[in-house]
């Protein structure tokens, strides 16, 4: 029964092609991200995705896939959660999920998609996406962007013990 965390996975979302160069198609990409999940991810652990998890519908078999295998899948919404024709419906998420939030607090973390505010810590770390490839020069501050965790989620304990 492990917690585990990853960011921006972008189901069905072609153009992030252009920053993830080493896929050849986008079925490659949610296909590698699905399997590397599904590799560490099993029916009595958690699974939080922190935004931008599904931008065009197409990206939806993915994630029900996920949510058919892995005990308990939670989302933080993103900025690209249902921002474009041809997303899929906030709605749709709900019977694949545990929870759907804006963002959590675990243990001594906010789990967002955006870094937050320094000021907003308040003792806590921030685990978050959203930058990718970057980082904030600041320990409180984990990144745990597909790019950055070699598409594969993380054991929460590592994070925030």
């Amino acid at each position: 029964m492990a917690v585990y965390v990853i960011s921006d996975t972008h189901f069905g979302h072609g153009n992030i092609l252009r920053h993830r160069p080493e896929f050849e198609s986008i079925e490659a990409h949610d296909r590698t991200i699905t399997d590397r999940i599904l590799s560490v991810c099993g029916k009595f652990d958690s699974l939080y995705i922190l935004g931008d998890v599904v931008v065009y519908q197409p990206g939806m078999r993915y994630l029900e896939e996920i949510a058919s295998q892995v005990g308990f899948l939670h989302i933080i919404l993103g900025n690209h959660d249902n921002e474009r024709k041809g997303s899929p419906a906030l709605t749709e998420y709900l019977p694949l999920c545990k929870s759907i939030g804006a963002m959590k607090h675990y243990k001594n973390a906010w789990l967002t998609h955006a870094p937050i505010h320094p000021d907003e810590l308040r003792g806590n770390i921030n685990i978050h996406g959203h930058v990718h490839r970057s980082s904030i020069d600041d320990s409180r501050y984990i990144n745990v962007s597909c790019e950055v965790l070699a598409y594969t989620p993380i054991d929460m304990a590592r994070l925030v013990e």
